[in-house]
């Protein structure tokens, strides 16, 4: 919306150039043409799908409202053609959108999503009301399955959401806890089956990259945030060893994957899968440089636990050396398409086993502490220093907000007398001093820069 009132802009700003003969009739023509040119329906036709989307949602509900309610009342003869009825509804809506609308991005993404939700609930339906004796992971598991070919007939990519909800569902179906720190939640078959499920919708996922550009529609950047969070949940969840190591590496390769084929999207928000990634790793390098979170971290989930390792702990553990050998291995060798990359972010699983090599070696906790925050210091002048020369001042304030952050935290955890305390927040407040004088010569110099543009 953003770029359409920017669109509208420029074009009346065109106008006015024209007017006070700034520039020649012809030429303001055709740079609104050049402006008209660069408009997009995109955002409508994302408000239409979500419109849409929200109508297959409300009528699913209503469905299943009403039939939840009287389901006991009705006879079995009546049961069973209400247990067909919501499929046959929704099959003749994607048959429509199949012959008449099938190049109609509206159509196919609510027709598609309508099928699914409605495919559920007759299966649910159907089950009920001829006792078919299926267990609930049954049905979820059939609906999953069900769903995939959706995916490819018309390339619907709405349901992505819904598919990955059920899919790890699913895996919640089969965990079993344990109440251990190193191996909390075993998923069984279920998570194997996770797996596969990701795997089934990589293709569609991988189809929507335009791998010749830097800019993507909006439907991969929506498939590639669903995908990357869930992964990274799921990796949370159900890896058996090293998982704040998962945690960071799957995101320094997420960050990496988005900088080579989304890194030249202008807005911030369309930019979300290349700062998201960032502020994850950043949070979970400041909560690492807790003491305590830190040494339960590495008590029990660190690289020199080997010697108490099962062979699922074994198998994650390799995996993790593999992915971590594809992620750097690709980024050293295509090195020119990752522009601008932030080093300490892309490195960041090496501080992690660094500090996990110091905390077997050394007794002292204060060194481990030393090392984290100068890295996290480090990261904060590389975002404030970036963010001023490319005059981004969302990154710059962030990088003012991750200092502060740390300041407080430090407050609250750091092991000394007040008056010490006190003295380094003092020199802490130095550094904001010093943050205000670097960026005030920047504010002075736009205001030199407009007073020669006026005198």
């Amino acid at each position: 919306m953003l770029r359409a009132n920017l669109n509208q802009y420029l074009v009346k700003f065109t106008e006015r150039l024209g007017d006070k003969e700034v520039v020649s009739p012809d030429t303001a023509g055709k740079i609104r043409k050049f402006v008209r040119a660069e408009e997009t329906s995109a955002y409508w036709k994302l408000f239409l799908i979500a419109s849409t989307i929200m109508g297959a949602l409300t009528v699913f509900g209503g469905i299943s409202v009403i039939v939840t309610e009287y389901w006991y009342d009705f006879p079995t003869w009546l049961k069973g053609m209400m247990g067909l009825f919501p499929l046959a509804i929704a099959g003749y809506f994607y048959y429509i959108m199949l012959t008449k609308h099938g190049k109609s991005t509206v159509w196919i993404e609510s027709s598609s999503l309508f099928l699914m939700l409605m495919f559920g609930v007759s299966m649910a339906l159907s089950n009920a009301t001829f006792e078919l004796e299926l267990m609930p992971d049954e049905l979820l598991f059939t609906w999953i399955v069900a769903t995939i070919p959706l995916f490819y007939v018309k390339r619907a990519s709405g349901i992505a959401y819904v598919y990955l909800a059920l899919a790890t569902n699913y895996m919640s179906m089969g965990a079993v806890f344990n109440f251990s720190f190193s191996e909390p939640v075993d998923f069984g078959n279920n998570g194997i089956w996770f797996w596969v499920f990701i795997l089934a919708f990589l293709p569609h996922y991988l189809l929507t990259l335009d791998r010749s550009k830097k800019v993507q529609e909006l439907r991969f950047m929506f498939l590639t945030l669903v995908l990357a969070s869930t992964v990274a949940s799921a990796l949370i969840l159900s890896v058996d060893s090293n998982r704040v190591l998962w945690l960071v590496v799957w995101n320094v390769g997420v960050y990496l994957f988005a900088k080579r084929y989304m890194g030249d999207h202008f807005w911030f928000w369309r930019r979300v899968m290349i700062w998201l990634p960032q502020l994850v790793v950043i949070a979970v390098l400041v909560l690492m440089s807790n003491r305590f979170l830190m040494m339960s971290v590495f008590n029990y989930d660190s690289l020199f636990s080997m010697k108490d390792w099962t062979g699922g702990q074994w198998y994650y553990f390799v995996l993790l050396l593999v992915v971590m050998a594809g992620i750097y291995f690709n980024y050293f060798k295509f090195k020119e398409n990752y522009e601008n990359t932030n080093q300490l972010v892309v490195f960041a699983p090496g501080l992690i086993i660094f500090l996990m090599a110091l905390n077997e070696f050394v007794d002292a906790w204060w060194v481990l502490s030393l090392v984290a925050n100068l890295y996290l210091l480090c990261m904060v002048i590389v975002i404030m220093v970036d963010g001023s020369e490319n005059n981004k001042f969302w990154q710059v304030s962030a990088g003012l907000f991750l200092f502060a952050v740390i300041v407080l935290i430090r407050f609250v955890d750091t092991d000394m007398g007040f008056f010490w305390k006190g003295l380094l927040f003092m020199g802490f407040g130095g550094v904001f001093f010093l943050m205000t004088m670097f960026l005030k010569e920047k504010v002075d110099h736009i205001s030199r820069n407009q007073r020669r543009i006026k005198d």
